[in-house]
Formats: structure tokens, C-alpha cells, sequence
């Protein structure tokens, strides 16, 4: 074994003599975990888009059935479109509590990220917070002087005590230096899980902002069908269906205008416009 001198002689980083009151001893019981922990963690990963599917229950494809992927002559284009059209009429302003729960899943997608942080940090001892910024300072330090905070985390070595019987029938410990092969892939994996969730939760944030902004400004909302629609309509047909729709009729349609072609779905604009014109 070649010993180091750094204040003291140790073997190995993170090895080294033990001497009551005077050098920290840090046991390691988490490794045989991390398979569960990220078993966990896809799952939770999952359960938004689990529990949009389970609040969507089919709808918006009960609703196209029999407007997508099908080639239409323009009879049979007229007619379904006409059936659409009266299913909105029939169902309008009734569709607000379908997009909050859309909205209230793309919320739990931040709450997620960021319990999940906490709760890997929770998991590691509380180092994994810092654990990027650590690896960045790492690299850039002194290689004569730096530690390494991967192997501060997931030692590749570490001290082992084993308990076997003496030839007496007497227990007695034996201490062994033991080469934990499975931290080297440990190591890789939460440091690359440390960068995903910084940009996960950043990328989520600001989404959660332009669903705010949807929400909160009329205008924008009509942007984002004109330009699904391509604008092949008349102003005047957006204006009015912005100024009648309500939150949930607005995002209904704005699912129907990422589900059908843009000749169709302007279609179904201009005969919507004109009915709830008529209506007024």
C-alpha cells in the first residue's frame, strides 16, 4: 500500500487510520439502495403524464376518431366537422376543470423535479446539492492538492470489517481494503442526474411561466391558434372565438389545432365563429 502524506498517512482517499475523538469516521449504507431509488424515481418521473391519461380518459381521440389519419372526401369532411362543431356548441364552457387538471399536472411536473432533488440529497447525506458545483471546482483546481468529491460520495475504496470465527470458536474482526466497483457507474449516473434535474427544472419554470402568460393574456392565446391555423382565416373569426371561449373551450380547441391539418381545422374555425355569432 502506498500511503500519502496530507496532514496525515492514509492509503487511499476517505481511508485512513481511525483515532477516537480525533478523525470522523463516515459509514456508507446507501449503495445497495440506488437501484431501488432510481426504480422510484422513474416511476414518479411517470405518474404526471400517468395521471394526465387518466384525467384525459381518451377524449380528445373519442372526439377526432374520425378526422385523423383517414383520407376524406369533402362530403364526408363537411360532416364530421359538422359533428364536432355541435359537440362543442353542445359542451361550451364546460371544459375548464379539463385544463386545470392539464395545467395542475405541468405543475406537479416542478414539484417533482424539485422533491426529487431533495429527496436524492436526503438520500446521499446531504452533499448532492452542491455535488455539481463541487465536480466543476474540482476539475479546475490543483491536481497536487484537490479531492475528489466523486469519490468523497462514492468511494471506490473503502475500509471493510469482517467478522469470522477464530481457531479458538472465538469471533474475530479482520479489517480489508474493499474495491467497490459498482460506485464507479454510481458516480457517473448522479452526477448526470445532478446536471439533468438543474436543467429540468429550469426548462419546467419557464414553461410554468408561459402557462401563466397563456392563461393571463387573451392575445397570446389567439396567437397560438393563428399560428396552428396557419391563418387562412379572417381576424374577425379568431376575435370571436377568443371573446366567447372561456379557458377550457380555448384549450379544448387548441388541442384540436395540434391534432388536425390546418385546411380542416381553419374549416372548423370559420363555421365555429360563424355559429357562435349567430348565437349572439
Amino acid at each position: 500500500t502506498n500511503a500519502v502524506s496530507h496532514g496525515k498517512e492514509y492509503a487511499h482517499q476517505g481511508v485512513q487510520n481511525y483515532v477516537p475523538g480525533e478523525t470522523p469516521k463516515t459509514f456508507h449504507a446507501y449503495y445497495q439502495w440506488v437501484p431501488f431509488i432510481l426504480f422510484l424515481q422513474g416511476v414518479l418521473f411517470y405518474f404526471p403524464h400517468y395521471l394526465w391519461k387518466v384525467f384525459e380518459d381518451r377524449k380528445l381521440d373519442k372526439v377526432t376518431k374520425n378526422l385523423r389519419g383517414r383520407t376524406l372526401s369533402l362530403e364526408q369532411r363537411s360532416k364530421e366537422c359538422d359533428g364536432l362543431i355541435k359537440y362543442i356548441e353542445e359542451t361550451f364552457h364546460t371544459h375548464n376543470f379539463y385544463a386545470f387538471k392539464y395545467f395542475l399536472c405541468d405543475f406537479i411536473n416542478l414539484i417533482n423535479v424539485i422533491l426529487q432533488m431533495y429527496m436524492v440529497n436526503r438520500f446521499l447525506g446531504g452533499v448532492f446539492m452542491a455535488y455539481g458545483t463541487d465536480v466543476l471546482a474540482w476539475s479546475e483546481a490543483d491536481p497536487e492538492t484537490r479531492t475528489d468529491p466523486l469519490q468523497e460520495v462514492f468511494p471506490r475504496i473503502t475500509k471493510c470489517e469482517f467478522m469470522i470465527y477464530g481457531h479458538s470458536g472465538t469471533i474475530e474482526k479482520h479489517d480489508a481494503m474493499c474495491l467497490l466497483a459498482l460506485n464507479i457507474i454510481n458516480e457517473k449516473i448522479f452526477i448526470f442526474m445532478w446536471f439533468w434535474f438543474i436543467i429540468l427544472a429550469v426548462v419546467t419554470s419557464l414553461y410554468m411561466l408561459y402557462v401563466i402568460a397563456v392563461i393571463s393574456i387573451p392575445s397570446m392565446r389567439q396567437y397560438m391558434l393563428e399560428r396552428n391555423s396557419k391563418n387562412l382565416h379572417s381576424d374577425s373569426d379568431m376575435n370571436i372565438l377568443t371573446d366567447k371561449a372561456e379557458m377550457g373551450d380555448w384549450f379544448l380547441i387548441f388541442l384540436l389545432s395540434r391534432n388536425l391539418d390546418s385546411v380542416l381545422f381553419n374549416d372548423f374555425i370559420v363555421r365555429l365563429a360563424n355559429r357562435l355569432k349567430n348565437k349572439a
